[in-house]
């Protein structure tokens, strides 16, 4: 990883541990023992350090959500996918995701850095709803309305869920599928309890 990549990362960490207007230079120097030169030599301004932390976000979640898709043809398996995606944002229990941190600094962020951050959220959405529109077709997911209905709850509990499991990852199968309803964390129910896998159901009803 060269420097401007290690600058990248921490100031990433700082926006979630924090927030955009709560860290400066001088917390990234301390952090990764480098003069406030040396930073501005690849950012010349908080603001074009902004933009570039929000550019790579965007572009690191929408790599790692088209590759969960080429892994397997399996929505379960994309949506586990999507899953292992938060678990990697948020990495700790002290971290909440980017785009949540930079919403609620709207009034300071830096325009161009705010609209690139919070335009990924419509893009993970409609990548959920693709997901289970495939899960209906197919057969294996089965749920009333739209998937656009059911997209953006899983959008939004899937963070907080994740967090709590952090250190339980393995068991990330369960998340599908216990009795009616499908858990994030130790009592958060996704928003979303009426989707089911066809299969399971069946097997209830059997």
């Amino acid at each position: 990883m060269d420097r401007k990549e290690q600058i990248l990362e921490v100031a990433t960490k700082l926006v979630q541990t924090r927030g955009y207007s709560a860290f400066s230079c001088q917390d990234l120097s301390a952090r990764l023992g480098i003069t406030k030169a040396s930073i501005h030599h690849h950012f010349p301004s908080k603001e074009d350090l902004g933009i570039a932390v929000a550019e790579k976000y965007r572009a690191d979640v929408e790599a790692a959500l088209a590759e969960a898709k080429r892994t397997s043809d399996d929505p379960h398996v994309q949506l586990d996918g999507y899953l292992q995606v938060v678990l990697e944002i948020i990495k700790t229990e002290d971290r909440i995701c980017a785009v949540g941190s930079v919403q609620s600094d709207s009034n300071v962020v830096p325009a161009t850095m705010g609209t690139s951050m919070c335009s990924l959220a419509p893009h993970v959405i409609g990548w959920i709803a693709d997901v289970i529109t495939a899960g209906q077709k197919r057969g294996v997911m089965d749920f009333p309305g739209t998937p656009a209905h059911h997209a953006a709850p899983i959008f939004s509990a899937a963070p907080t869920g994740n967090r709590r499991r952090a250190r339980l990852w393995n068991r990330s199968r369960r998340f599908w599928n216990l009795g009616s309803n499908f858990l994030f964390g130790n009592s958060i129910y996704l928003l979303v309890d009426s989707v089911s896998c066809s299969e399971d159901t069946a097997l209830r009803e059997g």
